[in-house]
């Protein structure tokens, strides 16, 4: 009778965790030191951990400015320069290319290191996408219009904040979208999910 009990509370605890949802949208740039340092020193260490209670979307924007050129096409003007506007493209087409979370995660991993390769060929083929079907969507109109979007939901987000990179929770704008203020991301994520999964009592490992 025991056993079943401490089952049911285990199977019940479970369901509690995976249902609690963290909407989660991050808004970054890829040549951003911040943004780097966010995804790789925040968000994926405790990603397995939180994976069932997450819901993220990339957004590879940030301070990015959309013209008109003189050929009259649009074009972009970019905080860290035209090869961040570059890596901002790709990494867009690629979240388009893999639409699995973990795999996004692990993806944006991989390019978002200071000793990434700055090519972003590495990454993409890693994850076995060919280079010249990204290297088309870059230049082609895909990627403009994703760009133009990307635009207008950031916009209104760092208008608030003024700082790269920026999470939504929930679709909220609050104290915690600020990343450079708020506090470490997994105290975040346990007070968003009530602390319902249990890593939310485990002491820091990182």
């Amino acid at each position: 009778m025991k056993l079943w009990i401490a089952f049911v509370l285990f199977t019940i605890n479970i369901c509690i965790t995976c249902m609690v949802k963290v909407k989660m949208d991050i808004y970054y740039e890829s040549l951003c030191p911040d943004s780097i340092r966010f995804i790789n020193q925040q968000l994926y260490p405790l990603y397995n951990e939180f994976k069932d209670n997450l819901d993220i979307t990339f957004i590879p924007h940030g301070k990015s400015n959309s013209y008109q050129g003189n050929s009259g096409e649009i074009e972009f003007e970019c905080q860290h320069g035209p090869d961040e506007c570059f890596g901002n493209k790709v990494q867009g087409c690629m979240l388009a290319r893999i639409r699995d979370q973990d795999t996004q995660v692990s993806y944006v991993a991989c390019q978002m290191q200071f000793g990434a390769d700055r090519t972003h060929q590495a990454c993409v083929e890693a994850f076995g996408v060919s280079w010249n079907e990204i290297l088309q969507c870059v230049g082609g109109e895909f990627a403009t219009k994703q760009q133009l979007g990307f635009e207008r939901v950031t916009t209104p987000v760092l208008r608030t904040t003024n700082w790269v990179p920026s999470i939504v929770y929930n679709n909220q704008i609050t104290d915690y979208t600020h990343s450079g203020n708020s506090p470490p991301l997994k105290d975040v994520i346990c007070s968003l999910i009530s602390n319902t999964n249990s890593a939310c009592l485990e002491k820091y490992h990182f």
